[in-house]
């Protein structure tokens, strides 16, 4: 059983039950929701990879996702975390920024999107407008028209 995602077996009636949930690898306790410690024993339910800064279950021996070994003493982190590497950190900066410039990016896009459309419905409306002005003109040239006609006749 690896105590989250998989199939757990009571010992007592050895029925198969599925989890959706962690278990503490420490004390066994179940937790339905993801949290950082454990309610029962406050020990650890997520390691960070020193490799890529992914956060793993603490019970995990390998990182999820690049496969580095995960330290047996990292959940043994002074204050809750552990420095990381110079190489680290500029790694997670870049992935950072790389993230933040492509959500710039679609915003700019779709902010150019929005102004074209309305760009687009001002012309339309300003089409109609003309068109209700030059309607007026020729049903005003109209009038005028029949009432020189009664006039002259």
């Amino acid at each position: 059983m690896d105590g989250h995602g998989g199939v757990a077996t009571c010992a007592g009636c050895h029925k198969d039950y599925v989890l959706k949930g962690r278990l503490c690898p420490d004390c066994g306790t179940y937790h339905a929701k993801k949290t950082a410690v454990c309610a029962n024993c406050s020990h650890p339910l997520y390691r960070t990879c020193d490799e890529c800064a992914t956060s793993n279950w603490a019970g995990d021996v390998v990182c999820q996702k690049c496969g580095s070994p995960l330290d047996i003493f990292s959940g043994l982190k002074v204050g809750g975390e552990r420095p990381l590497k110079t190489e680290l950190i500029d790694k997670i900066n870049r992935e950072s920024e790389a993230a933040s410039q492509k959500r710039m990016a679609r915003m700019v896009k779709k902010e150019e999107k929005r102004q074209a459309d309305n760009a687009r419905r001002e012309a339309k409306k300003k089409a109609e407008e003309q068109k209700i002005i030059l309607l007026a003109a020729v049903g005003l040239v109209i009038v005028v028209l029949i009432v020189i006609a009664f006039v002259v006749f």
